[in-house]
């Protein structure tokens, strides 16, 4: 067998692998969508202290939602702080509007439906060298490669998935809603 095949190989078989679970993580994310009641939507998460550099619906279920996923493209794009108002889903996904009326949860999970699509052709594609490629532009996480930011913001996604789960939990949304995706659908 030719090295560079076997590489190719092996390098496909670890991306299948992490988008399998990147994927879940994602789906999970998006069962909490689906399965949050309307009348939970705008519902706080935690208690806020009214301030400044604070807005006014910080917490509730759905900018928690759309936090996430803006975060999860901003990540996966490798985009520089100074650079997030040119981001498709961060357009269209303002957390906190003008007119201070939430995202509608149809937006927030064709938005997040578009997103899944993006990160599972990312991962699919990522050459060797990109997967190893140093990041350096999130001061926060400190020199990391692509290959680990990928895995940082699965986490990232399932930690959300986990407190509006949670959250619903708490508010008698049955348990079969919120299933555990063990590889993505």
């Amino acid at each position: 067998m030719n090295p560079e095949t076997a590489a190719t190989g092996a390098s496909q078989a670890w991306a299948e692998m992490v988008w399998q679970q990147f994927g879940a993580a994602i789906d999970m994310f998006d069962n909490t969508l689906a399965a949050c009641p309307d009348e939970l939507w705008t519902g706080r998460l935690w208690s806020v202290e009214e301030g400044p550099g604070i807005p006014p619906r910080f917490g509730e279920f759905w900018t928690i939602a759309t936090h996430a996923i803006r975060w999860l493209e901003r990540y996966l794009l490798v985009v520089a702080e100074d650079q997030f108002g040119s981001l498709e889903t961060s357009t269209t996904l303002t957390p906190f509007p003008e007119d201070n009326e939430p995202q509608t949860k149809s937006t927030v999970r064709d938005c997040l439906a578009q997103l899944r699509e993006r990160c599972r052709s990312r991962l699919m594609e990522v050459t060797d060298d990109q997967a190893q490629r140093p990041i350096t532009v999130y001061d926060w996480i400190g020199a990391i490669t692509f290959l680990e930011l990928q895995l940082y913001n699965m986490r990232h996604v399932q930690e959300h998935a986990a407190q509006l789960a949670l959250f619903l939990g708490q508010h008698g949304v049955p348990d079969e809603k919120l299933d555990w995706v063990a590889r993505a659908r």
